[in-house]
């Protein structure tokens, strides 16, 4: 059980950056976001396989504590991305509409 729990800790630790890469070489904020959120939800699943091993008895509580604590700021930041991604979206999406209506009236 210690090595399965080991082996979906790194799998959800490498997850997290691996998305953000893939999402980064993206073209529109949109994708990324999606991205984003993705690794958002590994830094979730990598919160709960902490606890998990720490209820194990596979980590100590200062190793837990300290492990924790790096996974909640991880998700701040992530969570800071979305929020600010989601507002370029929406700015983005507003531009246009914008411009639309705009041209639509130029040429109407």
């Amino acid at each position: 059980m210690k090595c399965l729990v080991l082996h979906l800790i790194r799998r959800g630790s490498s997850s997290i950056p691996t998305n953000l890469a893939e999402g980064a070489g993206k073209l529109t904020d949109m994708d990324f976001r999606r991205y984003v959120s993705i690794a958002f939800g590994s830094a979730n699943e990598l919160e709960y396989l902490l606890y998990l091993s720490f209820c194990l008895n596979y980590l100590d509580e200062e190793t837990y504590n300290n492990l924790d604590t790096q996974c909640k700021e991880i998700k701040k930041m992530l969570s800071g991305l979305i929020s600010r991604l989601g507002k370029l979206i929406f700015s983005t999406f507003f531009c246009i509409s914008i411009l639309a209506v705009g041209a639509f009236l130029l040429f109407s």
